[in-house]
């Protein structure tokens, strides 16, 4: 297993009266985590499974006490195919660390001593700019590929040629089924999804 991203967001002023309820605390993080967060990405997976340090949360799903907002919750995951399983914390210490990181960003900025130059920062964003094309247009029309208008400092250092990058587009795995669907006009099957 690898993680492919994070989650977390602040707690709302009616959630901070959730810490007498450790339990509660974590049953939202479940809930906001595969209900809002992730639901891209879980709500059309056949099954997937879920590891939580807070071995109460295994069984939350088929406990009788809960509340109605724990019902309400409950009934907001039916709609997911999942397992629960408990891993202690020792052998989950990538997201305990990030969940530990210090609040007060005022002292934490006082820690970092090193400044970047302009001129680094402004090379970064060049380079940022200069891959967005290649990631994230997709287009069957060359002309608006003019990348001297998208990016004026790609210009200087290389002209990007609409044909070549539309070939580049179609020979690309992932994109190039993208294009081909779009230029169909349709949607991909549930099949093709589950393939993916």
């Amino acid at each position: 297993m690898r993680v492919i991203g994070y989650g977390s967001r602040s707690l709302t002023p009616a959630e901070k009266n959730y810490y007498l309820h450790s339990g509660k605390l974590e049953f939202l993080a479940l809930k906001w985590a595969v209900c809002e967060q992730f639901r891209d990405y879980l709500y059309y997976a056949k099954s997937f499974t879920i590891f939580t340090d807070n071995n109460p949360l295994t069984y939350v799903l088929t406990s009788a006490k809960l509340n109605a907002t724990g019902h309400r919750w409950v009934a907001e995951l039916a709609d997911y195919n999942f397992t629960i399983k408990y891993r202690p914390g020792a052998a989950n210490k990538d997201a305990d660390a990030l969940s530990r990181m210090p609040m007060d960003i005022d002292e934490y900025m006082k820690l970092c001593t090193k400044e970047t130059s302009q001129d680094s920062l402004q090379a970064c964003m060049i380079g940022i700019r200069a891959q967005e094309p290649w990631i994230t247009a997709i287009t069957a029309n060359p002309e608006v590929l003019n990348t001297s208008e998208l990016i004026p400092e790609l210009s200087a250092l290389q002209k990007l040629d609409p044909n070549e990058f539309m070939r580049a587009q179609d020979s690309d795995l992932c994109i190039g089924k993208i294009r081909t669907l779009k230029a169909k006009n349709t949607y991909p099957t549930e099949e093709e999804i589950d393939r993916v």
